[in-house]
């Protein structure tokens, strides 16, 4: 990446190092983390300033740290403070002693408080809905402009909880910093500088932090970029928080539009995406890189196709890095199923990877105690099947599993509510020891077909196609039924060696790869039928800005499924 000092002038560099208070808008690509680094530099040159550099995650204000000390000469490491803005809060108030006595609890014990408090309104709202009405509640500087919300009485309960045994959520640190700064018993952080990174996903609480130390005489500087809030469902503020910052404290605004990731046609097509929403900074953008890219829309009419083309797409024997990115995780779960099958190595980021999901979970199960003669893996396939636990308890002392099953099914005779559940069992019976004989005679793929079969017989049609494909991509793999399950347990880790990375496009933001495959820009998808229009396209345009050199976008076209009117916007239609 360039230099981006030679993206400022100097009359800009002054602007955003003097001591004024400015914002940086920089559009995707620029190296905000970057920008970051070469103005805490130019800044500590002077002995007499002090720089805290505000971050949202705890891997990236190391990163900053660490870029900074390395590019730095000079004893700097204590004039400069990095850090989240919970961390800092909660530095800024032990150091003042206001925390209160109170203990910060654990996620797991926020998450036992809020469902106590969530308890005596369970007939009113869910947990799921009560969780995100209090995380929304405490965004906000105050908590009664959502008095008429549904959760706002679990929120008081929860409240009411944390006072009486003395405990505070990270929400409270920030809160509390702001409440104690505004009311003049907190001082803020000595700093004269205050660098904020990915500004546009701050919410309310986080931008009267920041207020806070510019009416301190803090020199601060937001970096951010407005096309790039995706986080309205975390409460961030956006384009409308940065333009607040600018007007309450009249900061000056710099504009970055030189792009130091995508290649020209990239940056051409999602360009003109962005520039059809209003309210947003207006940039010129230009590339860095001479080359063209390239750009391609491809649509499949089964999701399956899709997968497998994605895959087909990838060259194993390059080093050049692959995203697949997808608004949802579930749309991800086939492309990981051809690239198994494929013996593609690859890194699956956030959610869960295809095979420890429940269904595919209890098929490897099955297949695993088909193969060792353990009971649990087919115990779990029966519950499915409608077999009640106190059922499945017959027989425990019995260690023949031949005979323990055989105990099972003569109890299942009397009882004519299991007719069904019966004939599953007498049937998985008679196949066990067939299943037993082809695993000796190494048929491992019939095994496998023969156990989803099976399984399809009581898990519903709209299961016998994952199932299939299951026993489609153990049947492709080599080695003993046992080598094979542990293979595919063990492809979803923190390899950073590998080149094909599957993510939703939220996780991607932030990240860049060679070459970008977006599945499923389908409507009702991208942009999803619920989502607000503007951040729709603000996602497609994150989305559409990690790759480096070429980008394909693709959707199932069918009688269900229309292509995105995204890329009619883009251009690309």
């Amino acid at each position: 990446m360039s230099d981006l000092l030679s993206s400022l002038s100097e009359q800009q560099l002054s602007a955003v190092t003097a001591k004024t208070h400015a914002l940086v808008t920089a559009c995707p690509g620029s190296g905000k983390t970057r920008v970051l680094s070469v103005k805490t530099i130019h800044i500590l040159e002077s002995p007499r300033t002090t720089v805290a550099a505000v971050t949202f995650t705890k891997d990236s204000a190391t990163e900053l740290r660490s870029r900074v000390l390395s590019m730095a000469s000079g004893d700097i490491e204590s004039r400069i403070h990095t850090g989240t803005f919970h961390s800092l809060a909660l530095q800024q108030l032990k150091e003042n002693k206001a925390l209160a006595g109170c203990r910060i609890m654990s996620p797991g014990e926020q998450f036992v408080v809020l469902r106590r408090a969530w308890t005596p309104y369970s007939d009113m709202i869910t947990l799921d809905d009560a969780i995100i009405a209090v995380d929304s509640i405490k965004a906000k500087m105050n908590p009664m402009l959502s008095s008429n919300e549904p959760g706002f009485e679990v929120y008081k309960s929860y409240q009411a909880i944390l006072s009486s045994e003395r405990r505070m959520d990270f929400a409270d640190l920030l809160l509390r910093s702001v409440q104690l700064m505004q009311d003049g018993t907190l001082p803020p952080l000595p700093v004269t500088h205050m660098l904020v990174d990915e500004a546009q996903d701050m919410d309310e609480v986080q931008y009267q932090w920041i207020c806070c130390h510019s009416n301190n005489n803090s020199s601060v500087t937001l970096v951010g970029d407005d096309d790039q809030s995706i986080y309205g469902f975390r409460h961030a503020m956006g384009y409308e928080g940065l333009m607040q910052f600018v007007q309450e404290h009249r900061a000056t605004q710099i504009t970055l539009a030189t792009n130091y990731r995508s290649d020209k046609s990239i940056l051409d097509y999602s360009g003109r995406l962005i520039a059809v929403n209003t309210s947003r900074v207006e940039k010129k953008m230009r590339a860095n890189s001479d080359e063209d890219g390239t750009v391609k829309v491809r649509h499949f009419s089964e999701r399956m196709d899709e997968a497998e083309a994605a895959v087909e797409s990838i060259d194993r024997h390059s080093k050049e890095t692959w995203g697949i990115l997808s608004r949802t995780n579930q749309r991800l779960d086939m492309v990981e199923l051809a690239l198994t099958e494929e013996q593609i190595p690859y890194v699956r980021v956030g959610g869960k990877s295809f095979w420890e999901k429940p269904d595919p979970a209890a098929y490897l199960g099955l297949l695993s105690a088909i193969d060792k003669s353990t009971f649990l893996g087919i115990a779990n396939a029966l519950a499915w099947a409608g077999i009640t636990d106190d059922k499945l308890e017959i027989g425990k002392s019995e260690k023949n599993l031949l005979k323990r099953l055989k105990l099972i099914d003569n109890d299942l005779k009397k009882d004519v509510e299991f007719k069904a559940q019966r004939r599953t069992l007498t049937s998985f019976i008679k196949l066990l020891p067939e299943w037993k004989a082809m695993l000796q005679k190494k048929r491992v793929g019939l095994v496998a077909t023969g156990a989803a079969v099976w399984m399809s017989s009581f898990a519903g049609d709209n299961k016998e196609i994952m199932l299939s494909r299951c026993a489609e991509t153990v049947g492709k793999l080599t080695g003993t039924l046992t080598e094979r399950i542990k293979l595919l347990l063990s492809k979803n880790n923190k390899d950073t060696d590998k080149t094909v990375t599957l993510m939703t496009i939220h996780s991607s933001k932030g990240l860049e790869f060679d070459h970008v495959w977006i599945l499923g820009f389908e409507n009702g998808v991208i942009p999803h039928r619920d989502g607000i229009l503007d951040e729709e396209r603000r996602l497609a345009y994150v989305a559409m800005t990690r790759a480096r050199h070429e980008l394909i976008i693709s959707y199932q076209f069918s009688g269900t499924t229309l292509p995105s009117r995204f890329l009619d916007e883009a251009g690309l239609r």
